[in-house]
């Protein structure tokens, strides 16, 4: 498990689905409503507010694509908090 994701005072409240996220909101211009997430690596945890990618192996163009999107996603997190 990556240490200082866990070690923070995050990781249970998510685990346990206690944080309290914000009620799922449509995206601008969509209509079905999407769940707030955290954008994380592979070193984390799948739950349904963390996102990370697909395993490397086997992935369906889709899935390269979620992989692409989702690595450009965080790199904006990472360079926003200076961390990499």
């Amino acid at each position: 498990m990556n240490g200082v994701f866990w070690n923070s005072g995050l990781a249970k409240p998510i685990e346990d689905d206690t944080l309290n996220f914000p009620e799922d909101k449509p995206l601008p211009g969509r209509t079905k409503p999407a769940p707030h997430v955290i954008v994380a690596d592979a070193a984390f945890c799948l739950s349904s507010h963390i996102l990370k990618p697909y395993s490397l192996r086997y992935m369906t163009r889709e899935q390269r694509v979620f992989n692409y999107r989702l690595s450009r996603a965080r790199h904006v997190v990472e360079n926003t908090w200076y961390i990499g």
